[in-house]
C-alpha cells in the first residue's frame, strides 16, 4: 500500500472532523466551501453512528418555559393539587 502526503491531509480532516465539527475542518484546510472539505471525509463508522443515537434522549421533553421533565413524572397544578 503507497501512503501519498496528500492522503496524511485526508487523514487530518476525517480526524478533525470527528474529534470537533466538520466546519471546523473545513477553517483548518482552508477551504472555502463545505462540499470541498466533504469529499476529505470518509462515511462515519458504525461506533459513531451508534454513539449519536446513544445519546439522544427521548424520555426528556421540555415545557413552554424550557424546564426539562421527565415523561411520565405527574405534572402539579398551580393550585398545589395532583392531576388525577
Amino acid at each position: 500500500m503507497h501512503v501519498h502526503p496528500h492522503d496524511l491531509r485526508h487523514a487530518f480532516a476525517d480526524q478533525i472532523a470527528r474529534e470537533t465539527d466538520v466546519h471546523i475542518a473545513q477553517h483548518l484546510l482552508g477551504h472555502a466551501h463545505l462540499g470541498t472539505t466533504d469529499t476529505y471525509l470518509s462515511r462515519p463508522r458504525l461506533d459513531d453512528v451508534v454513539e449519536a443515537v446513544r445519546n439522544l434522549s427521548y424520555e426528556k421533553r421540555t415545557n413552554v418555559l424550557g424546564v426539562a421533565e421527565a415523561l411520565g413524572k405527574a405534572l402539579e397544578a398551580t393550585t398545589g393539587i395532583e392531576p388525577v
